[in-house]
This record gives C-alpha cells, structure tokens and sequence, in this order.
C-alpha cells in the first residue's frame, strides 16, 4: 500500500503593475506598489460575462413580447387598435390591452385580432368578453347606476348639510327672539321708572 502525500503548490508570485509612462511600478494610494492578482481578474471576467448572457437573455424576452398583428384592411386594423385601448386588462391594475405584457392580455388580444378578421362587430367581440371577464373589461360600462351613484350620493350628501343648516339657523332665530323682551314693554318700563 503505497501513501500518497499532497504536497503543496507553489503560488506564482503575484505581479506588480507597471506604470506605463515611466515603467515604474504604479502605486496604490497607501503608497505600496499595485498588484494584480489573477484569481481576481478572472472573477472580474467571469462577472462581466454573466452580466453581458444577462442582458442579452433579457433583450430576447423583451423581443418575444412584441406581438405583430396583419391585416389586409385598414378598417380592421383600425377597429382592433381601438378595441385595444378601450379595453382593460383584467389582470393588471388600470392598463389597457395594448399597454399590457400580461399573458392574459396576449390571448384577449389574440381573440379581438381574430374575431375582428372574422368579421364579428365592436359589440359582439365586447359581449363576448364582458361575459367572459365581467364589466371590469371595459373602461364604459353599459351600467349607468355604476357612473351616476357617486354623483347622486354627493348630491344627496348636499341637501342634508342644506337643510340641516337651515334648521339650525331657524332654531338660532326663535331662541334670540324668545329672549329678547318686547322693545314696547321695555320703554315703557324705563319711562314708568324714569324720575320726572
């Protein structure tokens, strides 16, 4: 049985930096002269490497989201760009169709694209999809209640502070006149008073 023994490597040295204007060493700024070392260079390389696959990969799916939509009539074209900004995307908080990247707002697009290249009407592809999502979709909703309740309510709210002013200023009234005594009463009494 024979005994492998590890012996240790030997480090190369580590190598100083020269400056390039006078071939003297260049200097750190405690004054000891600068070194490279080359585990750290090569970590530096694999670093900017990674970033660089980084960007690029990320580049790509940006690229991948662009969804190209053809049309031979521009009638339909112009149909479909404005579906896609008067519909709501139910999956983002308040972005339109065509300014959402959600996966959901992708296959919604897909089926204004083809049911308006079908041929079906602005209001058979918004049905469509009001039943499928509910009113959320759409920007509009046919449901007046929903556009004029706020405004009833504010209403409202103003003709109870109206009138519950106006009570108020009504009661102030009678409580000053029922304690004020009749001017006639007073003068008199102030005559009857008065020596002559």
């Amino acid at each position: 049985m024979k005994k492998i023994i590890a012996m240790p490597k030997n480090k190369p040295a580590k190598q100083t930096s020269t400056d390039s204007t006078n071939g003297k060493p260049a200097l750190c700024k405690n004054g000891q002269a600068r070194t490279f070392d080359k585990d750290r260079l090569f970590c530096r390389f694999i670093i900017i490497r990674l970033l660089l696959l980084l960007l690029g990969i990320s580049s790509f799916s940006v690229m991948a989201n662009l969804n190209v939509y053809d049309f031979k009539d521009a009638d339909k074209e112009k149909r479909f760009k404005v579906l896609i900004n008067e519909l709501r995307c139910p999956k983002c908080q308040n972005n339109n169709l065509a300014d959402s990247n959600a996966p959901l707002a992708t296959d919604i697009k897909n089926h204004v694209y083809q049911s308006v290249q079908k041929g079906d009407s602005d209001s058979e592809i918004v049905n469509f999809l009001v039943a499928r999502y509910g009113e959320f979709i759409t920007y509009r909703p046919r449901n007046t209640i929903i556009w004029f309740l706020p405004m009833g309510i504010g209403v409202l709210g103003l003709l109870v502070a109206v009138v519950v002013i106006r009570r108020k200023r009504r009661e102030a009234q009678q409580n000053n006149t029922d304690n004020i005594p009749d001017m006639a009463a007073i003068i008199k009494q102030y005559q009857e008073e008065k020596p002559s």
